[in-house]
């Protein structure tokens, strides 16, 4: 009736084991077991990161067993950046997930390979092979702006305003293809794109353009940065030629709890908007107003109003209006509302924190995690509905929300990188129309502390192995600076070798703080023959307690794409070594993967073998443009 196979057929059939036992007319048993099988989950990894930054995640790679038994199996595999854990189990019929890392520190821009080989000798499919594919990027450009806003005031029907001048620069690394872009027809930038560090000229033409405040947004993009876009603020105001009345504030709300009482005065102030002088006078027909205070003169002016007891049967809103007229000005007359609002309980700020502190260190806060971003929550302590703005004056401030209601949460956020030691003050201003005791004022306070311990210098590494081939540049190398305790430290770097150039990248700008910053090492083999170099550069402070500390390189020069063995000749022994490394995870080409590389893809693979074997057994041409054999 059926068939109980315990191995494949094929496992008995062709003397792999013992033959079934016939148990009756109709049941075979089988004693053979069927072996463990290697599963691997996914088949291959990629990595892909950037070249200086931090690593790339890990990823998970399930390594289960497809057939029966136990899979004692153990992972192994050739390259010093690449690792795995665990790296040996026994798995049952449950998977095991391992976490496969790769550690980017201190390697170049390029495509580097390597392969876990997962083996048990009793699995049927021993040994699995997993290729590792890691990809580090070129370090991406940051786009840097020298001010993000500009002010233009000009005179309607007058000369244009001067040109201003932003400057776009590169503050990462990489290359930053950057365009500009605005929207009105009044301002010009020129040019409106460019490559790194460029200063545009913002030009305005006023022509045919009446008085007013006009806004733009300059917008600075390239996809590949890492704050793409930035923008600049451009604001245009054009005066008037002629006297125009305005005052500040032109819509008053004035909050009547019941029962009745009389309001505080009010103050408003009155100033010409255009060009020249003016007078003016009042006149009211309100009863709810009792005097104004002055009731005529000349501008600028501030005015003082007094109410009258008020009452009424809330809610309830009254409105009357105070008209500024001035013979001199184009806009006379001119009104100045004021809004009544009577209600049973009016709606009153309160704030959960009395006021807001923070400190950090100048410069850079070490190691340590930041203090944590305070935050205050806005209350209604009143009746009436409760709808607020905010608004502050410093730019090193800068505020989650500027607008909500009872209960909102507001974040505070600080800029504190470049600001000198010392105590910043600002006033957050919380306004809300209908509230009785708007505005509102909550103190803020930014204590930047003097360097509290002395430097220390730490370098990221302090050896470096770089590599270049003869008569050509190779690939940089970064290590990065730092101070081991908060605060400041003047440091340089110096060195005196013919095979090393460098750059010093400041990284203040996208991260905030001054710590770290990169040397960014450019070797070079012009001059040099093939073989190994040694030298030393020093990270120098007149600050720090370690003062210098040296960091040592080790430049291999290496002569033929294809030489794997590093031994300046291309024979059969490299054809050998790259068969193996490409099939069957044998050793990297020496003293770089780039060696490898015999077409100039960026790749190791099958088609490099065929250059290398057409080259030294065919008369083929030189592996990647080698200059000779």
């Amino acid at each position: 009736d059926s068939i109980n196979l315990g191995v494949p057929f094929y496992d008995w059939a062709w003397g792999g084991g013992q033959l079934p036992e016939f148990n009756g007319p109709y049941c075979w048993d089988v004693v053979d077991e069927v072996p463990p099988e290697i599963g691997v989950d996914p088949d291959h990894l990629d990595f892909v990161g950037v070249a200086g930054s931090t690593s790339p995640s890990p990823q998970i790679l399930q390594i289960s067993n497809n057939g029966a038994g136990n899979l004692e199996w153990a992972a192994s595999w050739s390259s010093t950046w690449l690792n795995m854990a665990p790296s040996s189990a026994t798995t049952g019929a449950v998977p095991i997930n391992t976490q496969v890392t790769v550690n980017s520190s201190g390697m170049g821009v390029g495509i580097y390979y390597d392969t876990i080989v997962v083996s048990d000798p009793d699995a049927l499919n021993d040994p699995v092979k997993v290729p590792i594919t890691l990809t580090l990027n070129e370090p991406p450009p940051t786009i840097g702006l020298s001010d993000d806003e500009f002010f233009y005031n000009a005179i309607a029907d007058g000369a244009n305003p001067d040109d201003q001048f932003l400057t776009i620069s590169n503050i990462g690394q990489g290359t930053l293809n950057w365009t500009a872009t605005k929207s009105s027809s009044w301002l010009t930038l020129t040019p409106d794109n460019g490559v790194d560090e460029v200063e545009v000229t913002l030009s305005v033409d006023i022509t045919g353009m009446s008085y007013g405040v006009y806004y733009d947004t300059i917008v600075v993009s390239d996809p590949m940065a890492t704050n793409d876009p930035q923008t600049a603020a451009v604001r245009l105001e054009i005066a008037s030629d002629l006297p125009i009345l305005a005052a500040d504030l032109q819509h008053n709300v004035i909050v009547v709890e019941i029962p009745p009482g009389s309001p505080p005065n009010r103050q408003f102030l009155l100033y010409n908007a255009g060009a020249g002088s003016m007078t003016f006078t009042l006149s009211e027909m309100s009863p709810r107003i009792l005097t104004m205070t002055p009731i005529s003169g000349t501008i600028p002016q501030v005015i003082d109003v007094e109410f009258k007891i008020l009452n009424g049967n809330p809610p309830e809103e009254f409105f009357d209006t105070v008209w500024v007229e001035s013979p001199e000005a184009v806009n006379s007359p001119y009104p100045v509302v004021f809004e009544f609002h009577i209600v049973s309980e009016a709606a009153e700020i309160f704030t959960s924190k009395d006021s807001i502190y923070i400190e950090y260190y100048e410069c850079w806060q070490g190691y340590d995690p930041l203090p944590p971003l305070p935050s205050f929550i806005v209350y209604n302590a009143g009746g009436d509905i409760l709808q607020f703005n905010l608004s502050f004056s410093s730019d090193w401030l800068n505020l989650s929300r500027l607008h909500g209601g009872h209960g909102t949460t507001i974040d505070c956020e600080f800029a504190y990188a470049g600001m000198p030691q010392g105590i910043f003050y600002d006033t957050i201003v919380i306004t809300a129309p209908y509230a009785i005791n708007s505005p509102f004022y909550l103190p803020v306070i930014m204590n930047i502390l003097p360097t509290p311990t002395t430097p220390e210098i730490l370098l990221s590494n302090t050896y470096m192995e770089i590599t270049a081939q003869e008569e050509n540049i190779g690939r940089d190398k970064v290590t990065s600076v730092y101070n081991a305790n908060p605060g400041c430290m003047e440091w340089d770097f110096s060195e005196a070798l013919s095979w090393i150039t460098f750059d010093i990248n400041d990284t203040s700008a996208a991260t905030g703080e001054d710590f770290p910053q990169q040397v960014i090492l450019h070797p070079n083999a012009y001059g040099l023959t093939m073989g190994e170099y040694l030298g030393t550069g020093q990270v120098t402070s007149p600050d720090a307690t370690n003062s210098p500390v040296t960091l040592d390189l080790r430049l291999l020069v290496w002569r033929f794409h294809g030489d794997m063995d590093y031994d300046g000749i291309l024979n059969l022994t490299d054809i050998l070594l790259m068969i193996v490394y490409v099939f069957h995870n044998g050793a990297p080409p020496l003293p770089e993967i780039r060696v490898g590389d015999c077409n100039c893809d960026y790749a190791v693979n099958l088609a490099d073998i065929i250059i290398l074997i057409n080259y030294v057994y065919l008369d083929g041409p030189p592996p990647c443009g080698n200059p000779y054999k």
